[in-house]
């Protein structure tokens, strides 16, 4: 049985360093926030990185979905509220987030969908080869929206080429899952986010990348939806995708 609390809840001050040019929360700085409050509450449970690495096992993100209906300025202290929700589509553990200012105003809304691997391997294990029991939390939801596949076009506007150094890599030795929140963003320009802001974005990481390999980075506007912009990384060095996301974008409220 799983031994630490069903939700856990925990309080953070936005530092400057993680603010943009308009005194905002970055994206990426937001969820590494909430990756690590995240990791606490798995650590409670029996499952942080040092209990499943002992058991040949690991946690790796497979999709992320989050909605932005204000982002924190510099200096505010957000309440962080994360919690299992169950098993879906048979191997995805999923983990909701919710983010509040103290009145309560909801901040943002975000739902996370986990694969166990194999840690040696990098293999995929079924949600049977968990050993810990995860508690249950009935009703209580982040984001009730789905995490499916992002369509991509086949042709898109192709940018430029990252590369997985040092800076990138995680406890896995591989790009840590922000990283790729942070291309993302950076494939729009400055003028765009001063006349736009980020309503929600999605990303789903489909391959690893490993120190050394270059991304290619694309992007695109939908046909279908102009507030929604695609964007993809393909790995260079195996030709094949590593990321593929999507974000959707209003235009900016002047305060």
């Amino acid at each position: 049985m799983a031994r630490g609390p069903a939700v856990w809840t925990e309080t953070v001050q936005v530092r400057a360093y993680d603010c943009d040019f308009q005194d905002r929360w970055k994206p990426v700085s937001m969820l590494q926030s909430m990756q690590e409050i995240a990791n606490k509450h798995a650590t409670s449970l029996g499952l942080g990185f040092d209990e499943m690495v002992s058991q040949n096992q690991a946690w790796v993100l497979s999709r992320i979905k989050v909605r932005f209906f204000e982002m924190p300025r510099n200096s505010e202290v957000i309440t962080v509220k994360t919690f299992p929700k169950g098993v879906q589509q048979k191997i995805f553990f999923m983990r909701d987030f919710l983010l509040t200012d103290p009145s309560g105003k909801l901040m943002a809304a975000a739902s996370t969908a986990w694969l166990v691997i194999d840690f040696q391997a990098r293999r995929m294990l079924l949600p049977s080869a968990l050993k810990v029991e995860l508690p249950v939390t009935p009703g209580l939801v982040g984001l009730d929206e789905p995490l499916d596949k992002i369509v991509l076009p086949e042709k898109m506007i192709d940018l430029w080429n990252v590369v997985a150094s040092y800076s990138t890599l995680d406890l896995m030795g591989h790009v840590n899952n922000t990283r790729y929140i942070e291309w993302a963003t950076d494939c729009f320009s400055i003028d765009h986010f001063q006349t736009h802001q980020l309503d929600w974005l999605q990303v789903n990481y489909t391959n690893e990348v490993k120190p050394g390999e270059q991304v290619l980075l694309s992007n695109v506007q939908d046909s279908e939806d102009s507030s929604v912009w695609l964007v993809q990384g393909m790995n260079q060095a195996k030709n094949n995708r590593a990321f593929e996301a999507a974000l959707g974008w209003s235009p900016r409220q002047t305060n």
